[in-house]
């Protein structure tokens, strides 16, 4: 496991040690850990911000213009507790459905550990995450 894996287990732990409702809960169902896991992603992004981003064309997202060219930066951390798409999306809730998070951002991930390059996609790194919890 990666540097990062071991600080993102040990968030998810903590996580856990602060909402002992859902601690309870998970110890009365074992089967929640694909659910908990995805959870524990999303409260606790392993990852802030995207890459930075230029946008192809003209955008408008609310009120604001986003010109061709310019430069964007997404935030996954505050996506990852957007009102519009999660239920009370402060709180730690295992069971959640719909959980639909942005923990590892879009696409391929490139993860540069001990210099090495290695390329992984998102159902791998949860695949990854899911073995070390059961």
């Amino acid at each position: 496991m990666s540097r990062v894996g071991y600080f993102r287990f040990s968030e998810s732990l903590i996580a856990l040690l602060q909402h002992p409702d859902q601690l309870a809960l998970l110890k009365r169902d074992p089967t929640l850990i694909i659910s908990a896991v995805e959870e524990f992603l999303r409260y606790d992004s392993p990852v802030e911000t995207s890459t930075l981003r230029f946008a192809r064309e003209d955008v408008v997202i609310g009120d604001q213009v986003i010109p061709r060219g310019e430069m964007v930066l997404v935030v996954l951390g505050s996506a990852n507790r957007d009102e519009a798409q999660f239920t009370q999306p402060d709180d730690l809730d295992i069971t959640r459905e719909r959980n639909r998070h942005l923990a590892f951002g879009h696409g391929i991930l490139r993860c540069r550990w001990r210099g090495s390059h290695m390329f992984i996609s998102p159902a791998s790194a949860r695949y990854d995450w899911r073995a070390r919890c059961t």
